[in-house]
């Protein structure tokens, strides 16, 4: 089973955008001016959950949403996002008529923590409680 497995992560694409410690926010402030919540995995393996790989890439979510993901995330991000382990998925969202600029309040913006296990009916039950 687990060579199945394997296998078949090996021909799913990583379409994720992949972001350093260093490039974050600035991409966080660009994606919620676009009124899209932003989805980002934390992760230190060789690569990210199958799982994640297939959600981002669902036509449900195209231009609606942003998938990215930081490996090895830096200390301060760590401590900034409050990530206790990894793999960590976190959501960045705020109600779409809010955030207006770049100086957009900072209460406007909210976070989401995903606590399941990263299993696409888990995964996905949870990027349309935050996105839609």
């Amino acid at each position: 089973m687990v060579e199945i497995t394997k296998e078949i992560s090996d021909n799913i694409a990583d379409k994720t955008l992949k972001f350093g410690s260093d490039q974050l926010q600035g991409e966080i402030t660009k994606t919620l001016l676009d009124k899209k919540p932003i989805f980002i995995v934390f992760y230190d393996s060789k690569d990210i959950s199958m799982s994640y790989r297939v959600v981002s890439q669902l036509s449900a979510y195209k231009d609606k949403a942003v998938f990215s993901n930081v490996r090895l995330p830096s200390k301060e991000i760590t401590e900034a996002f409050d990530i206790k382990k990894l793999p960590s998925l976190i959501a960045i969202f705020a109600e779409r008529e809010q955030i207006k600029d770049k100086d957009s309040k900072p209460e406007y913006v909210q976070i989401a923590r995903f606590k399941e296990k990263f299993v696409f009916h888990e995964l996905t039950k949870f990027v349309d409680q935050v996105s839609f």
